[in-house]
């Protein structure tokens, strides 16, 4: 009892001495409130809106994937490189592809007479680039969209179309002298253009009709816009006892083969198979210089049943995807400077000077092409 009175009085002083040194507050002031705790504030996401061009683009993609499909009529996508196109564009897009292939002559004519008969199949058509200008100056292609792939105008290693999204150049030919080395032993090689009309080369170049590959004819018109080869230079080559070869593919078989040690002109890519299966083909400079244009081109065809899909490709296949895909498979430059030659290092060579070929001079390389002009200077029978 004693103890429990003892404890009561001493909380009852412990409390009086709290309330003593607690600080006084006149009467009648208010309590302050208790501050608030400060909610955090998430700053709203910013809206993206889509530009015209933007909105414009998707209604691109959807109509394609409802049209489902494209078709496509192409010398250069064959074997491989066609399966591989069409797998990654499909896994891209969902939209089916189909691919016809052929000579660039024989696939103009079959589009010509399926307009003709008013049942269009192709929606996109691709080989050498003077035949593709030729399909555009007959009427059989029309001008792309304006693709968002060309947004940025400092990714290209040459223009990439005509001006008119008409004709495209799908990758960047270089076309230097090619030799066989176990033939031409090091050191031996040509150091001109000049040299390989020389008795020492006769009987020894390897060409196709210039009808069947253009290079001969690039070669021409380089030495024309630059200055130094003439008419009289291919009448002489004319007389250097030619092997001719049927098509652009043989010429570097015959070379592979041993049946020839030279051509004076001829596509890195187009070697670059060959050569990355083993076969003793090199390119070489000249000390004129190398060409370098447009290799295979590719338009849209006019009225084509596929219009939209036909966008969505040619989009895709410019872009750094499309352009790594064709490269690898084709082995060559492409268009865009931020991607790498693809081929072996032996198909490629680093001029030192180069011989740019821009439009003007690919269509004067259709001219001489469908005329034969360069054949008739070679001595070659002509159609």
């Amino acid at each position: 009892m004693k103890k429990s009175l003892l404890i009561s009085v001493l909380i009852s002083a412990f409390s009086g001495l709290i309330v003593a040194c607690t600080p006084s507050r006149p009467v009648g002031t208010p309590i302050p409130p208790t501050p608030p705790v400060a909610t955090p504030v998430t700053a709203p996401k910013p809206v993206q809106t889509l530009s015209p061009e933007d909105i414009a683009w998707q209604k691109i993609v959807e109509a394609a994937k409802k049209e489902g499909k494209v078709s496509l009529y192409s010398f250069s996508m064959t074997g491989d490189i066609g399966r591989d196109i069409k797998k990654a564009f499909e896994e891209a897009y969902g939209i089916n592809v189909e691919i016809t292939t052929g000579v660039g002559a024989i696939l103009m004519e079959r589009i010509k007479s399926e307009r003709a008969a008013k049942k269009p199949i192709a929606d996109t058509y691709d080989t050498a680039p003077g035949f593709v200008i030729t399909a555009k100056k007959s009427g059989l292609t029309q001008p792309s969209e304006n693709l968002p792939v060309l947004a940025d105008k400092n990714i290209w290693r040459m223009p990439p179309h005509d001006g008119e999204r008409n004709v495209w150049g799908i990758y960047a030919s270089q076309r230097p002298p090619q030799i066989n080395t176990n033939l031409v032993k090091p050191g031996d090689e040509p150091k001109s253009y000049a040299e390989m009309i020389t008795p020492k080369w006769s009987g020894k170049i390897v060409i196709a009709p210039p009808l069947s590959d253009p290079s001969v004819i690039y070669l021409y018109v380089a030495g024309k816009k630059y200055g130094f080869l003439n008419d009289d230079y291919f009448r002489q080559l004319g007389k250097q006892n030619l092997k001719i070869v049927p098509t652009v593919r043989d010429v570097v078989s015959s070379l592979a083969r041993s049946e020839a040690s030279l051509t004076p002109a001829y596509s890195a890519s187009v070697a670059a198979a060959l050569i990355a299966e083993g076969a003793p083909v090199r390119s070489i400079d000249a000390a004129e210089g190398v060409t370098v244009g447009w290799g295979t081109a590719i338009a849209i065809a006019k009225d084509g049943p596929h219009p939209n899909a036909a966008n969505v490709f040619l989009n895709w296949l410019f872009s750094k995807q499309g352009q790594e895909v064709y490269g690898k498979g084709v082995k060559t430059l492409p268009i865009r400077n931020d991607l790498p030659f693809y081929g072996p290092a032996a198909a490629y060579v680093e001029a030192k000077k180069t011989l740019a070929l821009e439009l003007a001079d690919l269509e004067e390389v259709s001219r001489l092409q469908t005329g034969q002009i360069v054949d008739k200077l070679l001595g070659l029978e002509v159609k």
